[in-house]
């Protein structure tokens, strides 16, 4: 199979997925201003637009690799990003992660209405049979947004990953398949109904 064009445009009920663009660097870098938002990536947090450029540019975007800006939709404004990458078509898997919010939208169902989507794109639209996530071991934030979703954790890779302060990092390994898909649907949708009436105006 020929890989598809990533999608213009994907919207959501809070958010609009777009591919990520070099040009979104300033836009988009105040989103990973705070530390803690950054904290279990494994490559250097970015501090200037050209740092911002030089990640989108040489980091996440690629071949097999499908980058998104997360944008608010009550302002438009650019609250972080999430990824699509190495694709496996022949087994119909993916990879989905590095992702970031900025810290003012966590809680609010931005990171849900976001999984949301590509998790749609990936199953009813691709007909992907498998969704990928890794994690670091420590990362029990993360951990625990994609538990709730529905990922079920299969297993962890001891000292996998380097970390950029050059630890070694445990990752732990989730997956999400298209017979599950349904109920972690109706999850998701759920969680931003809950949250929908409380995000505060842009």
């Amino acid at each position: 199979m020929s890989p598809p064009p990533q999608p213009e445009q994907l919207d959501g009920t809070l958010v609009t997925l777009k591919p990520l663009s070099v040009h979104d660097a300033a836009a988009l870098l105040p989103s990973a201003s705070d530390p803690e938002v950054w904290r279990w990536k494994l490559v250097p947090r970015p501090t200037s637009v050209t740092g911002m450029q030089h990640l989108i540019d040489h980091v996440m975007i690629g071949p097999g690799r499908w980058p998104f800006a997360i944008a608010r939709r009550t302002d438009g404004r650019l609250i972080g990003s999430t990824t699509l990458a190495n694709f496996d078509w022949h087994h119909r898997c993916v990879e989905m992660g590095f992702t970031w919010l900025d810290r003012s939208a966590w809680g609010q169902g931005y990171n849900e209405d976001s999984k949301l989507l590509l998790l749609r794109e990936c199953f009813d639209v691709l007909e992907l049979e498998r969704v990928e996530w890794q994690v670091d071991s420590q990362n029990t934030r993360s951990i625990a947004a994609l538990t709730r979703s529905g990922f079920r954790h299969e297993g962890t890779l001891r000292s996998r990953h380097v970390r950029p302060d050059g630890t070694r990092r445990d990752s732990h390994y989730f997956s999400l398949l298209r017979d599950e898909w349904p109920l972690c649907r109706a999850h998701l949708g759920e969680q931003i109904r809950q949250r929908v009436n409380v995000v505060p105006p842009g």
